[in-house]
Parts: C-alpha cells; structure tokens; sequence
C-alpha cells in the first residue's frame, strides 16, 4: 500500500535494525592495500589489553576515511553506498555500506555536551565496537590535530583543536599507543538541542586524489629539499634531545617483550581490519586503482580541498592542458591553445578553500524560507556619515532585478545585514562575494554556515563576475539623481538609496527570468502593490501629525517623506524628518498640493523648516562640480563626491515636471506594470530606451482605455518620454510587444553599440614621454585605458581599450582619429593598420558595387551627369525623360526664395537621385534626400503597414460577404505631405541649368528624409477620417466604416494600407477611390482589381464543389510565383557569373538526411554571408506569401544568420532549386465554412475546476456585421527535433473557415524531457495565436462561431485537457495544462485528437521526404 515499505522488496537495506530506502545508483568496489592488512596486524599485536568502552573513538593515520561505529548515530539519511572489500581474501567482505553523516556526543573536561558531525562517514554502527577517525580528513576541514602523544614530541599538545570556536578542543588520551577520546551515542532530544561541531567537510570527500600530492610536491619545492641528520645536535632543543630519547628508549624496554605475547581471535581481527578502509568510486572508470584520477569523474570545480600545511595562497593555476582539452573538445592543438588564451578557467583549481564554521547550535535554517539561486552582495562606502551615522551600505542582488540595501556604521556590522536579509527575504541558496574578509570570513562565514548558504566568491579583479557591482553602480547613479533633483542634503544618502533600491525592485524588468514581471514578483511570487511607494516622492514637502500637550499650539507639523517604514505594523507607515532632524515614522501623513504650497503660511513654514534642517544637517547638498560640466572627455580627477571610488557622472538637465503623476495615478487600482517602466520604443529611424510615465486621459480627465490581463486586449494609453524630453503616446499592447522584443529567441536580452563618448588612463598607460616609446620601441599594450561606450537602450559603461579594440576596431580607430590620441602609445600600434584595412575593404565593397553597372543588359547610371552622357552616347533620352519626369513630381517639395536666403535655423544636407530599371525595361527615378544627414524630429517617426494576415482576411471577407476590391498606388504619397525637418539643399544639374547651384528649401516629406513615412501615414490617416472612416485598435493600418448594401445588408467596409499602396474592400471601392484621388495623384491605371500585392500575384479562383461541379461564385487567390521567378532569375545570374547553376532534379527543400545544426563544413567569409542573408530574406518573404512547403528548412538555416557555413548556402541554393522545380501553388481565400465530426469533440463541466473562466471581449468591439466566420486550429510538435540542443519545434497553422491566415513554425526556448510536455508548450502557444486572432476578428467587426476548432495528434495531451478531473504532477508543465484547460472552459477552443497522418501542422515542424510533403501541402496550398 502507499506509504509502507516491504522490508523485503529490491533497495532496501537495514541497519541498525532499521530499513532504509536505498537510491538505485551504482555501487563501487575498492580493495584494502595489502601493507594496510600488515599494519593494522601489527597493530593488534600491540597492546596486550582489551579496549575500554569509554575511549571509543581511534585516531588512526592509516584510515582515509572516518568509520562511525557503535557510538554514532546516523544525523542524515544516506547519500550513497559502497562495498568494503579487504586486501585478503580469508575476509568476507561488507556490502552496502551507506556513506552520510554520522553524530556522535563528546564531553568535555568541564561537562559541557557537544554533538560531533562527521560528514562523509563510513557508517557500520553496531558492527563495529570502535570508531576510526581519519586525522587528514579532519585536517582538510581546518582542524588541528596533534596526534603525537607528549612523551615522543614535548611540544605537542595531543589534542585535536577546532579553530574560529572559542578555542573548543579537544584532548587525547592513549589506548595502548592510540590516540583516541571517548564518546557516546546521543539521545534524540540530545540530537535536537546540544550545540554542534563539525569535524569534517560536507563535500564530497574523494581520498583518492592527487592533489593532496600535487600540493604536497609543490610546497617540497617551495620549501627546498629538506635534510635532517640523526646526529645533528641543531634538529632539536639540546635540552629536549636527551629527556625524549629517553622517554623514547624507556617506553620501548617496557613494551616490547608484551607485543610477543597478544592473541586476538579471528572475529576481533575482522572488527580490526574492516576499520581501514577506502571510500569506493560512485564510478567504476575513475576510481585511482592506478593511481590515476579521471578528472571527469573527480570534478574539483565544486569542491577545493585545505592542507593544514598551506597557511594561505591566492594563485591559481589551471589544470586544463591544450592537449587535454583538444582531447575532450575533438578539436585541433592549435585551436585548443587559442581557446585557452581567450578563455577563463576559473573554476578548475589546485588550492584549498577556507574551512567552514565548525560551531552551529540547533537548526535555525529551518525557521526561514529558503530562496534558490544564486545571490550576490558587496560592500558600498560613503564619504559623507548619515543622519544615523551610516558610513557605507551592503547590497544585495539577485541579478534579476530584485536588489536589498542595508546601511551600517562600520563595515564590521555587515554579518548582521546578512540576517536582515535571512528575515527579510529567506536564506539564500548561494551567496557570491568579491572575496572581501568581512563578506567572507568571521561572523559572516558563521552565518553562512549556520544557515547552510553555500559561501562562493569571485576571481580577484573580476567585478563583472558579482551583479552586486552592476546595481551598487546604478544605485549610487540613482541617489546622487535624487540628491540633486531634490536638494536633499548628502546626509539622507542612506534614505535616498533605500528609496532607490526599492523603486528598482518595483520595476517591470525586461530580465528573461521575470518575463516582464518586477523583481519583487519573481522572487516572492506576488504581485506588487506600489502605492506606499508612489503616493510620495522623496523628499517631498508633507504635513504629519504630532501630538501635542495643550491646544494653542499646531497639531500638523511640516516635515519631508524619506520612504517607507519597513518592519511596521501598519503597511501604509512612512519615515518623516521633522524639523529635529530625527526622522521619526508616521502613519498620518499628507502631501501638500501646488496650491498649498503657494500659501503664505505654508510657505514660511516650509522656509523655516529648510533653515533648521541646514543648521542641523548642513547645507552639503549634492551639485554637479565644475569640472563635470566642463569634462569634455578625458579622466578628470576624483572630486570630493558622495560615494568612496566613484567618478561623478554627469546627469542630464533636471525636468521638474518629470516627477509629477496624474492625479488618476495615485488611485491603487490604476497602479499598474507599465509605470516607470524602461522600454526600447522607435524614435528617430532608431530604437531608443523610453521611460513609461503615466497613462493617457481624455478631455475629461478620464483615462483612456481599459486594463486587461490579456496584453492583446489590454487597450490602455500611455505616454512615454525620450532621452531629449520629447513624448509620445503608445498602446499597452504596443509597449507589450517592445518588452518582449528586447530579447532573442533564447531569452537572452541584448545591447548595440551606438557610439563612443569619452576615453580616461590611468598610471598604469604608456606615456608618451617614456623612453622606449622616444625610441621608438613600440609596445603592443593597451593597458590603462578605458573608453566610455554608449549602447542603443541609452546606458554608457567603461569599457577597458583591450575589450572594445577586439570587438568594434574600426570605431575606436575613427574614434582615437578624431579624438587626437591616435598618437597615444595605446593607440599608435594598431589604428592606422586598421584604418588602412578599412579603406582597403570599403573600396573592394565600393569596387564590387559599382560592378554592378547594368541591369537587364541596360547600363546604370551613377550620377545625374552621367545618366545624360549615356543618353548622349546611345542617341536616347530615356534617362532623360525619366529625370524629368521625377522632378517634375517633386517640384512641390521644393521652393526657391528670393534672393536666396536662406532661413535661421535651417541646416544643409546633400541630395541624390537613384536609377533603376523596372522589368518591362522603363527607367526610373527617383531623388532622394539625405536623411542620414539630420536630426531626427522630436515626434514619432514610426510608420507601421498592414500586415500580411489582415489582407489574407480582407480577401476572405470579401467572398464571405459578396463584396468586390480594387487597388491603387498613390504617386509620390510623401509629397502630399508637409516635412517637420527643417533642412534645405543645393540645386543640382536636374534642377535646370536656370536653378543649378542656387539654395532650395525642402517643404515636403521627400523620400529619404527621416520623418517622411511618419508623415504620409499621418496625412493618409486624416483623409480617412474624414471620410468617416476608423483604424482598428488590432492592426492600425486597417481602415473600417459601417455600410449597408442596397439589398438592406449590414457589413464593414474596410481600405488597407501598405505606404502607398491601397486595397478597398466594399459592395461600393469605387467611391472610396474616388475620395482618395480627390485628396491625392493615384497612379494613371492604378485603380483596378489587384493582379499584384506585396509581390505576390493576385486573381480570381473558382473553387470545386463537393459534388464535383465548378462553384460561379469567385474566391480570391494569392500566388508566389511571380516573385519566386523573379528570384530565382537573379539567383541564377549571380551563379552564371562564377559558372555554376541550379540542380536540375530535387525533390524536397534541404538534401535528403540533411540537419543544419550537424554541418562543419568551413565558415563563410564576409560577402558570401551577406549574399546567405540576403537569399534568406527571399526565402523568408516567398514563405510569407503562402509557400508554406518550405517553412521548416527555412526555419532551420535561418539559425544560422550569424556564422552560416558553405553547406548552409548550398542547401539555400538546393532550396531555390526545389521551387524552381514545383514553381506553381496558390493560397485560396476560401469562404466555405468547414464541417466536421461534433462527436470528436468533448464536452464536459468545468464550473468546478474553473467557475470564473470566460472568453474575454474587448470593450471597445464594434458591432458584428457580415457573415459569421469559424476559426479551426492545428498544431503539433517535433519533440527534441534539434540534433544539438534537443529542443523540440512547435508548428501552428490557423484557419478562418477554409482559409489558410496563420502559420507559426518555431524552436521551443526550453528543452523538454518528453513529447508530452513538447506538445503541452505547443499548444499552450497554440492557444495564444488563437486569442490574438479572435481579438483581430472581433475589432475588425467579423461576427464568431463558436469556439476555435483546435486538432492535435498526441492523446495524452488531448485526454488531459478535456477532462475536468485529470491532474498533473509535473510542476513544469502545469502553466501550459492549465492555459490549455482554462481556454477549453472559457469557450475559447474545443480540441479533438487528429492522427499524425493528417494533422497539417505536421507539415511545419519537421523535414519530410516528397510524397508525405506534398499530400500535406495539397490540402493547404492549390
């Protein structure tokens, strides 16, 4: 029955009468020595009495392993076992032997009782009458033991000594001639409350290994060879030689003659010999029977042994060898080496750590939670004392967002920091230091070890190595902000961090652990509540209440909100400074409004407040010295900051209105994830880090949108601000969509160099005024100096020259350049071979390019000029025409003013024209304004296009609902509208020679200005207003209005827009056509039903009936073909150039039994990558246009954009071979709605299991109109389908009726241990895609039916989400059962079990031979 166990079944063993479960693991054998046999014989021929039962506990040099006997019990449960075999075979040999820790009770001369652990001990209990204690085990642990008795050494103290414990030692007596002490085994009460010592370590204890010898040989050679003579009178005291031979030669004389005379039987004998013993290998490959250890077997990265002998050593040196790791890499000698040379081996090591602590009473790690994972602490200084006297502060940080500052007096008060953190937070897994004595030794390695925290520190000068050292730089960044902006005086630092630290902790963090969550949550596991943090802003004027002893005298008292009073009762308690200057904690507290504080009264009292808070604290406020404001670059001296170490950074212009909230904000429930958030956001043609500030609200006052747990359906506003001060309003979902953005595929966030700031040295640079340099003995060194980088999210760093030279060479060399350093012996080296290689590739890139020079067998102007000579040499005026034509349509743009001045502040930039030659060989061009050039704009330059999956559903709407299309290109769609950039240029040749050479101002958005695409969308969306018409909250670039047919129907129309680029859909296109060209120039044959869309081809299908007859009534079909032929022409032109072709016989995408993760073929150089990049986005698009066939091998070679390999470009060059072979397929936009079994589907009750399911519907939804629409899902999954990673590929297709809108084919981010649990991610992803779909149909106004259709083929996965009482024990797939079962009870989707052999999705998450590829893609593809 559960619970019990049969003491006869299989991996039970007893022991001390008791059956213990034993771990199925293997076990290892390990033989005595045979000079161990003779000495432990010997031994028993040496005494001629009986052991005492008191003095149980023999110290014995021979054992390497301590024997727990009948005196111990065991503390733990086992942790391994091992068979004891002895060297001679007359002895049986014991099986099973557990290895754990053993506890044991020792008194004390002055009866104190302590309980005695030995980790890692060999436990025999009641069949060993004597315990053997192994003296270097004890010694690896820290421990000192004189096991010399005094008679043989004098200055021994026989005794076994545990330091950093009070001195607690304890002494030997003799038992014969062995040194032993008594001991007994311990009741349970005794277990639970007597103090405890530990004697040994608790890592794995290996005494095998040859480090103890490697150890022991390198201090022989530290030391020298040591000789020591018999007859040298200076090997001892003169006093003490002839006193301890004679003790010596006395013990001798009357010993020797009773050794003859011993007689032990044969079961004493065995009791005897069983006690030495060696601890068997876990692994029967490395267990040093040849005096070899394995060290893949003997890992030392985790455990680092201690040699009494070693006082203390900080080297290091690495064990791993180029031959050994060419060896276990499978890499070549040289590469090994290289790799060696670029790479840290830090955790491999030949010394010894530190002992832990040895005195622990009770169990105190039992009282806190424990917190897992790795956190990390330092110590910050502060030259400044707080009002509390606080001179420094210890940090703590999990690395993920969730930072801890506790301020103290002395850096000796920082172990009782660590128990602030033990109570605040729990008791960390592990702890990672810089290796400080105060992190690291006295009471905080008690602490540690106390609580069971596992100690670690980093490599000495390895900062990056603690994330402590990243969040004490941006907490001491934030509190000197704080200072400043506030003008709080320096002696609030320790409040002023606090307040810091847990505005960080509140902060949604874009760390792939919190998945957008804050810090607090993804340690705690609950969500936030900030409002005690952001009603108050630090420092803020408040009033608070003070009791007072008679009436006339102010209840209300004026003071400054410092933070929250943590450790209070009351949650909503806050520290105040009054006007004592000892803060004091409150709960009445009130902010003071604008109005109040412009109150005479009000604002005496705030003036003589100010007054004493300066006579009590001072006036040192924190303010920017003027060698920041003037720092243009270089090092400047350490001024007399806040902060010890730290250089004063430069803060930007303080904006008084950025610490002001909305008056909705400070109502909790509008406190919301998004505030304060940090979000890379487009600004600029770029992406730039934009801060959350608070939500958008209407004429009203109200907030604009509603919250929704859905990021899809959350359509809240708010308004972000830049880096220069400028706003903009963003969508919730947008701002959703950006977080989820700043990190790849894997999880991992990423930063992009933008540029190069500043640069310091220090003294350890080359001067150019040393002598070697004078004569002209350069060194390649780089020491010294360190340059200031700016990344792409807006955060600066320094950055050491050796680390940024390797990665971006070519802009610290244009930076020294321009910089005046290139001079500098750092720089003078390397920069002008770099520069020359530079100018050497930019000029094979040049010279490729300009090879380029026809097209169509049509020669390509460069220049203006030198498209007339070509017309001039070959009799046309094509180019000519074409010039003309152009400048004719941009004549708007521009403007001549008299005189030609030009207006203040407008700047000059340089313009060009671009050639090009359409396929029906006409000539076209295009001027093209230099927007690299500007500024950008402070207004958003964002302009988003309709995406691919709202036009497969607008052709799909317009069959359901009868409705026609028509498609128009508007010409020069940015002229139309006006520029926000101030810039004008030079006129050039195609000006007229009337204009050439004469200031021209740019008034309109000219393509290539950085603002142009932001504007045109602007411009176009007004005109649609205008004509009533409204963008949809799921895709902006959707455009839909109410209409009514004649016949009386209701229906959406709907105008898509790509740039310039128009689709309307409606009973009536023509009238909305005609509203457009009366506000803009469409193209001459522009406005007809589309043949051509985004590249792909466009035309009529009429479908087949089930009956086999031909339906009348017309669909709409999407075909690739045009753009395939087109690639695969240029494809097949750039192989003609260097005499290679296309296979001619393929019959699937990748080559038979191909895997991209597997190839090794040689890497790519840098232009045969960037032409596999390119065809890969061909690819790409040609998938997006419906040719789902070939998903998959795209998918997986587009893994490899980064380092792509010759095989990789030959199997993306077998791929166009496959499409030029089965160049013919379709997408139909099919309106039929499908049917299928209902007895497929199960139907259940889940009230029970989840009573508030319901499926979501946006506020905001317009009114349904139209024919109703079903959607249908298939998904499947391809469990550890990577060769390398084992992760699985999940596959999606979605349908709207019978049409095809969705395919999703991806690698999983985690790695899944079964196909159940791959196929719960994929649909749990599934169901996501659904939602989003269903959200985009119901905000275009499309009317639902019923739930979404969803088909998988693994029946555990299916089972399990459709019956309301299965349960799940794994936790790690628990998240995807129940979002698969909440979305079955909400009504969302329905799932039916569909067989692998027709499952479509199946076609999206693996490579298939021919026949099964193409009976799939058949029932997608016509």
């Amino acid at each position: 029955m559960p619970g019990s166990l049969n003491p006869n079944a299989k991996g039970l063993t007893k022991i001390n009468g008791k059956f213990i479960h034993r771990e199925t693991i293997p076990l290892g054998t390990f033989p005595l020595r045979k000079r161990f046999v003779k000495a432990l014989v010997a031994r028993l021929k040496s005494t001629n009495e009986t052991p005492k039962d008191d003095r149980n506990c023999e110290l014995d040099s021979h054992a390497d392993t301590v024997c727990a006997g009948r005196e111990f019990v065991m503390f733990d449960k086992p942790e391994r076992y091992v068979n004891v075999y002895p060297f001679a075979e007359e002895y049986k040999p014991l099986k099973d032997i557990p290895i754990t820790t053993a506890a044991t009770v020792w008194t004390s001369e002055k009866g104190a009782r302590y309980l005695l652990l030995f980790h890692e001990a060999l436990f025999f209990g009641d069949r060993l009458d004597r315990s053997l204690i192994c003296t270097n085990q004890l010694r690896a642990h820290g421990l000192v033991v004189e096991d010399v008795p005094r008679q043989f050494d004098a200055r021994s103290t026989h005794s076994i000594r545990i330091p950093d414990s009070d001195d607690l030692t304890i002494p030997l007596e003799l038992n014969g001639i062995m040194s032993c002490f008594a001991t007994y085994a311990p009741t349970p009460d005794e277990l639970e409350n007597l103090p405890r010592v530990v004697m040994t370590s608790s890592a794995r204890w290996r005494p095998n290994s040859k480090s103890y010898a490697d150890a022991e040989e390198n201090l022989r050679i530290i030391a020298g060879t040591m000789t020591i003579c018999k007859n040298d009178p200076n090997c001892l005291a003169a006093s003490a030689v002839p006193r301890m031979i004679a003790a010596a030669t006395s013990y001798r004389n009357t010993t020797t003659s009773e050794y003859l005379d011993i007689h032990r039987d044969e079961d004493d004998l065995y009791h005897r010999l069983i006690k030495t013993v060696r601890v068997a290998s876990d692994d029967m490959t490395g267990n040093g029977l040849s005096g070899h250890i394995d060290n893949d077997v003997y890992n030392t990265s985790d455990e680092v042994k201690r040699i009494s002998a070693l006082k203390s050593s900080d080297e290091k040196r690495s064990t791993i060898t180029p031959e050994l790791l060419s060896r276990r890499w499978c890499i070549s000698l040289p590469k090994a080496a290289k790799t060696l040379a670029v790479t840290t081996q830090a955790g491999v090591r030949n010394v010894l750590t530190p002992s832990e602590r040895k005195v622990r009473k009770k169990a105190p790690w039992l009282k806190f939670p424990n917190v897992k994972g790795r956190w990390y602490c330092d110590l910050m200084f502060s030259k400044v004392p707080s009002i509390h006297g606080d001179t420094g502060a210890t940090v703590y940080t999990n690395g993920q967002g969730y930072d801890l500052i506790y301020p103290w007096k002395t850096k000796g008060n920082h172990p009782d920091t660590l128990m602030s953190l033990i109570q605040d937070v729990g008791i960390p897994q592990t702890l990672i230091s810089d290796g400080g004595k105060e992190l690291i030794y006295g009471r905080a390695r008690d602490t540690c070890t106390e609580y069971r925290i596992n100690q670690r520190y980093t490599v000495p000068y390895s900062p990056w190595q603690n994330a402590a050292e990243g969040s004490i730089k941006e907490i001491k960044k934030g509190t000197r902000r704080k200072l400043r902006y506030t003008g709080a005086p320096r002696r609030t630092w320790s409040y002023a961090a606090k307040w810091v630290v847990d505005v960080r902790r509140f902060i949604a963090n874009d760390h792939p652990a919190c998945d957008g969550r804050t810090g607090f949550e993804h340690v705690t596991g609950s969500t936030p509540d900030i409002s005690p943090l952001a009603l108050f802003d630090f420092w803020e004027p408040v009033q608070f209440l003070m009791p007072v002893e008679e009436y006339p005298y102010e209840k209300k008292h004026i003071g400054r909100w410092l933070g929250i009073a943590t450790n209070c009762t009351d949650d909503m308690a806050y520290i105040v400074l009054p006007q004592s200057g000892i803060p004091i904690t409150r709960k009445d507290v009130w902010g003071l409004s604008e109005d109040e504080l412009k109150t005479p009264a009000i604002a005496a009292r705030l003036v003589a407040y100010d007054i004493a808070i300066k006579e009590k604290l001072g006036d040192d406020v924190e303010a920017p010295s003027e060698e920041d404001e003037t720092f243009a670059g270089h090092f400047p001296p350490v001024p007399s900051g806040l902060f010890e170490g730290d250089i004063e950074e430069e803060l930007e212009p303080f904006d008084p209105d950025e610490q002001k909230m909305d008056a909705d904000e400070y109502t909790p429930a509008e406190l919301d994830e998004y505030l304060t958030a940090e979000v890379l956001l487009p600004y600029g043609g770029e992406k730039v880090r934009a801060i959350v500030k608070h939500r958008v609200v209407d004429n009203q006052g109200l907030p604009v949108g509603l919250r929704n747990n859905n990021p899809i359906l959350d359509t809240r506003q708010y308004e972000v601000e830049f880096p220069d001060g400028s706003t903009d309003a963003f969508t919730a979902n947008m701002i959703a969509e950006n977080l989820y953005s700043q990190i790849d595929s894997e999880g991992r966030s990423y930063a992009i160099l933008k540029d190069i700031v500043g640069h310091r040295k220090d003294n350890k640079a080359v001067k150019k005024t040393d002598e070697d340099f004078i004569n002209g003995k350069k060194r390649h060194t780089t020491a010294g100096w360190q340059l200031e980088a700016e990344f792409a999210d807006g955060t600066t760093h320094w950055i050491p020259l050796k680390d940024l030279k390797d990665s971006n060479c070519v802009e610290v060399a244009e930076y020294a350049v321009a910089s005046q350093i290139a001079d500098e012996p750092a720089f003078a080296w390397w920069v002008r071979t770099i520069l020359r290689r530079r100018d050497v590739i930019i000029k094979k890139v040049k010279t490729r390019y300009w090879k380029r020079t026809h097209k169509f067998g049509i020669e390509l102007p460069k220049s203006v000029a030198e498209a007339y000579a070509i017309d001039r040499r070959t009799g046309t005026n094509f180019w000519r025409t074409a010039i003309e034509k152009e400048m004719a349509n941009n004549a708007i743009a521009f403007e001549f003013r008299d005189g030609d001045v030009i207006p203040i502040g407008y700047k000059h930039i340089d313009c060009h024209m671009v050639f090009d030659i359409k396929s029906d060989l006409t000539r076209k061009a295009r001027f093209v304004a230099g927007g690299h050039q500007t500024d950008p704009p402070k207004e958003s330059i964002y302009s988003s296009v309709v995406s691919r999956d709202s036009v497969r559903i607008a052709f799909m709407l317009a069959a359901l609902n009868d409705l026609d299309v028509l498609a128009a290109d508007v010409q020069n769609a940015y002229l139309n509208a006006s520029t926000k950039e101030k810039v004008y240029t030079t006129a050039g040749p195609e000006f007229g020679l009337a204009n050439q050479g004469r200031p021209v101002l740019i008034v309109r958005a000219l393509y290539g200005l950085k603002s142009s695409g932001a504007r045109w969308r602007d411009h176009c969306a007004a005109t649609l207003r205008e004509a009533k018409f409204r963008s949809c909250p799921a895709d902006p670039d959707v455009w839909m209005r109410p209409n009514t047919k004649p016949d009386g129907t209701q229906y959406w129309e709907y105008v898509l827009c790509y740039v310039d680029d128009i689709l309307a859909v409606s009973h009536d296109p023509q009238s909305i056509m005609d509203h457009l060209s009366s506000r803009y120039t469409l193209k001459k044959g522009s406005v007809k039903e589309p043949t051509e869309y985004l590249g792909a081809e466009i035309r009529k299908h009429y479908v087949t009936n089930p009956d086999g007859t031909q339906s009348t009534k017309p669909r709409w079909a999407m075909s690739s073909d045009l753009y395939v032929k087109r690639a695969l022409a240029d494809v097949e032109r750039e192989l003609a150039e260097i005499g290679q072709s296309l296979k001619s016989k393929v019959s699937t995408p990748l080559s038979a039994d191909y895997r991209p993760e597997l190839d090794v073929t040689p890497e790519l150089d840098a232009r045969r990558a960037n032409y596999f990049q390119g065809l890969i986005g061909v690819l790409r698009w040609i998938v997006e246009l419906g040719r789902i066939d070939i998903i998959v091998p795209i998918a997986l070679l587009s893994r490899f954009l980064a380092l792509p390999r010759e095989g990789h470009l030959e199997q993306v060059l077998h791929c166009f071979a496959y499409l030029k072979q089965y160049n013919r397929s379709s997408i139909v936009f099919d309106d039929t709605l499908p049917e299928f079994d209902e007895t497929r589907f199960v139907k259940a009750y889940w009230g029970e299991t989840y009573p508030d399911a319901v499926d979501p519907l946006p506020h905001n939804m317009p009114e349904p109109r139209g024919q109703s629409v079903s959607t249908t899902c298939f998904v499947d999954a391809d469990h550890a389908g990577c060769r390398v990673t084992r992760r699985s590929h999940t596959g999606i297709i979605l349908f709207v009726n019978r049409t095809p809108v969705m395919w999703y084919s991806k690698r999983q981010n985690t790695v899944e241990t079964s196909t159940f649990g791959s196929e719960f991610v994929a649909m749990k992803t599934a169901i996501e895609q659904i939602e989003g779909l269903r959200y985009k149909l119901r905000m275009m106004g499309v009317p639902l039916d019923g739930p979404t259709s969803t088909f998988c083929d693994n029946e555990s996965v299916f089972k399990n989400s459709t019956v309301p009482e299965s349960t799940i024990k794994k936790k790690h797939c628990s998240i995807a059962y129940h979002r698969t079962r909440e979305a079955i009870a909400a009504g969302i989707v329905r799932i039916a079990w569909e067989s692998g052999e027709t499952n479509l999705a199946d076609i999206l998450t693996k490579l298939m031979p021919r026949p099964r590829l193409q009976a799939l893609a058949s029932r997608i593809l016509w």
